[in-house]
């Protein structure tokens, strides 16, 4: 019983030993800190107004931490493939797009006639037909990197 009595008031005054914290300033002017009160300076006491640092308060169980680990990693796993194929579909997309606009500028480039819907023939002015290739020769250069 007596070593378990010892090891308890060994462990309840564990929080209440720490190490002095000093903050002074020398003869140029530089602020220092340190755990030993200078000899020569005047020190002010800083232990109070510090916080832990690195100190682990979870003490949570290593089991389930690693689950939540692994959890992290599945999700971030299946959102960087998401990401990817994602991408992926974009490029086609941008590919596609870039194939028919060159396309499109290939054959409004030479002598060409317009139709509508109900295939009549639409009366295009060489004015309109330029506008219309800077605007093909515009979506190629977003398109086609």
């Amino acid at each position: 019983m007596r070593p378990s009595l010892i090891l308890v008031f060994i462990l309840l005054s564990a929080p209440a030993v720490q190490a002095q914290m000093y903050r002074w300033v020398d003869v140029e002017g530089k602020v220092h800190f340190s755990d030993k009160k200078p000899k020569d300076a005047k020190a002010e006491d800083i232990s109070d107004s510090i916080k832990p640092t690195n100190t682990d308060f979870g003490g949570g169980d290593v089991k389930q931490q690693l689950q939540h680990y692994e959890r992290n990693k599945a999700a971030k796993r299946t959102e960087k493939k998401q990401s990817e194929e994602y991408s992926s579909a974009a490029k086609r997309q941008r590919n596609e797009q870039c194939q028919t606009a060159r396309k499109h500028l290939k054959v409004i480039q030479g002598r060409v006639i317009f139709y509508d819907k109900n295939n009549n023939e639409i009366k295009v002015s060489e004015a309109e037909r330029a506008q219309k290739a800077q605007e093909l020769e515009a979506q190629i250069k977003k398109y086609c990197e």
